[in-house]
């Protein structure tokens, strides 16, 4: 017959040996790549300053002014070759190249404007949506961890109710053994213990 204490350990080792190897291996994480960190931190900054900034209006705005200079210069090419240089004609239609250049390049100011504030609607839509997902892989690794250390401590207080329980069977089979012992070993006891289950 085994001790109640080894009875007690015995019962509670399986659970416990589980309990403390769960508490050395690392709780399984997602990861978030440093892509989508570097995606987000794009967005935000499309979010708040468009996706059209001032380098793309001064690129188009000097292409526009390039554009109306070379039109000037045909325009004035061709008076040269006509011999009207100093005509009231070709000052005309270099004032009016002129507002035509400043109409277009007031209509594409607008238009990038527009497409400005567009690219900053959709950026922070998108942004907001990665910068969630970001969150919720947090929060879902969050709970593993706390679940993990849920499965520890129930591991082991389970572990130890079973420990408990085993010692105090152990216990109550070693003290009923040692009484049953002493009825045998008193001759009168043992004989009315037998005559009580009918050996006699």
């Amino acid at each position: 017959m085994s001790d109640p204490l080894t009875a007690g350990l015995y019962m509670a080792a399986p659970g416990a040996l589980d309990s403390l190897g769960k508490m050395f291996r690392k709780t399984p994480q997602q990861k978030i790549s440093s892509d989508t960190t570097a995606y987000l931190n794009k967005l935000r900054n499309v979010s708040k300053e468009g996706l059209y900034g001032q380098d793309v209006k001064n690129e188009i705005g000097t292409d526009i002014a390039q554009a109306s200079n070379n039109t000037q210069n045909a325009i004035r090419s061709t008076a040269v070759k006509q011999g009207i240089e100093n005509s009231g004609v070709v000052a005309q239609q270099l004032i009016k190249e002129g507002g035509q250049t400043t109409l277009q390049a007031a209509k594409m100011a607008k238009q990038i404007a527009k497409m400005n504030e567009e690219s900053k609607l959709a950026a922070g839509r998108e942004a907001a949506t990665v910068g969630q997902s970001i969150e919720d892989i947090k929060y879902n690794n969050s709970l593993l961890k706390m679940q993990r250390k849920d499965d520890i401590y129930g591991g082991l207080f389970d572990a130890a109710s079973t420990g408990i329980s085993g010692f105090m069977q152990a216990d109550a089979l070693k003290t009923r053994n040692t009484q049953l012992s002493k009825i045998l070993s008193n001759p009168k006891l043992a004989k009315a213990f037998a005559e009580a289950l009918g050996e006699v």
